[in-house]
């Protein structure tokens, strides 16, 4: 699937909170697909990250996970 496709599917499943590089004690969270979504970028695929390191600070990571995940029920 394209970036695209990717994008509208992390909408359909259930996200979860990832953790940078400096783990856990850190200020920021990621947030992630429950499941993983891989796009085609050229010839290589990737995965989806719907909030990356350093983007979203820790509180508001889990209130968006906790409010998209009920969206879904």
């Amino acid at each position: 699937m394209d970036y695209k496709e990717a994008i509208e599917k992390s909408l359909t499943v259930k996200w979860k909170i990832g953790f940078c590089k400096a783990g856990e004690e850190c200020w920021c969270r990621e947030i992630l697909p429950a499941e993983e979504i891989l796009y085609l970028d050229g010839d290589f695929e990737y995965p989806y990250t719907i909030v990356h390191s350093g983007e979203m600070n820790k509180k508001h990571a889990e209130h968006f996970v906790k409010l998209h995940n009920k969206s879904l029920e």
